[in-house]
């Protein structure tokens, strides 16, 4: 589902772009980003970043952006931001592909104004003959995302988790821990040494599932690495949800064997 989620975001970038690459408007790129925005409910903003001076009636940088903002979507142009050193717009103009950023408190720092905490996929765009023009990014944010993944469960306890960069919890149920505590905090390393190997697997991009115990509750972890990102997702489930209805099974059938 993550994934999917993902995807969707994707797609609606490589379909966004020669829309833009036909009307390079200051006007225009202002409206589109409040249109994504509008009509994309999962996607938390929208901005589109200029190569400097491309438009020089309006200085070195030009950028716009729309976000959510509980029931309203905000579009504005940004004033004196410097975007040319973040790594949203670095990382897309050294590579010259999209790419997903680790997760960022935008409010403190960031080209939206969102108190969410959100992961973005930036798009380079580039016309047809090979020149470089702007960076379109759309945001996602993580408690969105959290929430959505806790509404379906297989299990009454189950729930996900999906780590960054240093073992950062990216989706948790606590949305206190959202880029605040790594998979490595609060652990023993004596009596937690399961944890702090699960933590390793994750971050180490492999996929399997392990037995922890987490909280005093034996669970089984099943994760994989997030496609072509550097996240990895688990699943986590507890080990009395899992054989409940196979001990169920034993309890009816055990006396009735024994007859």
């Amino acid at each position: 589902r993550v994934a999917s989620y993902m995807t969707e975001v994707e797609t609606i970038s490589r379909n966004t772009k020669w829309q833009l690459l036909n009307h390079l408007e200051p006007d225009f790129l202002l409206d589109y980003t409040h249109r994504i925005v509008l009509q994309n409910p999962d996607i938390n903003g929208c901005v589109i970043a200029m190569e400097p001076y491309f438009f020089p009636e309006k200085g070195r940088g030009f950028s716009v952006y729309s976000v959510r903002f509980q029931d309203s979507i905000l579009t504005s142009r940004e004033s004196k931001y410097n975007y040319y050193e973040k790594e949203w717009y670095k990382s897309v103009r050294e590579s010259g592909q999209g790419v997903w950023i680790n997760p960022f408190d935008d409010y403190k720092d960031g080209s939206l104004s969102s108190p969410d905490v959100i992961t973005s996929y930036n798009d380079p765009i580039y016309t047809p003959d090979g020149q470089f023009v702007e960076v379109l990014s759309m945001g996602l944010s993580l408690q969105w995302l959290s929430k959505v993944l806790l509404r379906d469960k297989p299990y009454e306890n189950a729930y996900c988790v999906m780590l960054g960069k240093e073992g950062k919890f990216l989706v948790h149920p606590d949305s206190t821990k959202l880029m605040n505590k790594t998979i490595f905090d609060d652990v023993d390393p004596l009596t937690q040494s399961d944890m702090i190997a699960l933590g390793h697997e994750m971050m180490a991009q492999t996929s399997g599932y392990m037995q922890v115990n987490i909280d005093g509750e034996d669970c089984y972890v099943f994760y994989q690495p997030m496609g072509h990102t550097n996240w990895s997702i688990a699943l986590v489930c507890s080990e009395s949800d899992i054989f409940r209805r196979y001990n169920r099974l034993l309890f009816i059938l055990l006396p009735l064997l024994g007859r």
